[in-house]
């Protein structure tokens, strides 16, 4: 689980901060097998819920690392955070 906090000043008022949350953290996959991301959170120190999106391009047919992309706007501010998708041939990792 990845969890950042982050310090964003809003007008005059107390600081707030973003619980930003990737649910399941990185992912090891063998080749071949269907990605379904888990997804991830992200809350105000307030408790607003905001709108994340994500952007990948896993492709599970190729042995390699890749990157799910994060995103979302608080106070006109865009925050980004990454999840690793590491995709392994089992019968590689066997021979090493």
């Amino acid at each position: 689980m990845l969890v950042f906090l982050l310090g964003l000043s809003a007008c005059d008022t107390e600081e707030e901060e973003v619980d930003l949350h990737i649910n399941g953290g990185d992912v090891v996959i063998e080749l071949g097998v269907e990605y379904v991301d888990q997804g991830a959170e992200a809350l105000t120190s307030s408790g607003e819920s905001l709108n994340v999106d994500a952007n990948h391009n896993v492709n599970t047919d190729q042995v390699g690392t890749y990157e799910v992309i994060y995103t979302t706007e608080f106070n006109d501010t865009i925050l980004r955070w990454t999840r690793l998708v590491e995709v392994i041939d089992p019968e590689l990792e066997a021979e090493s």
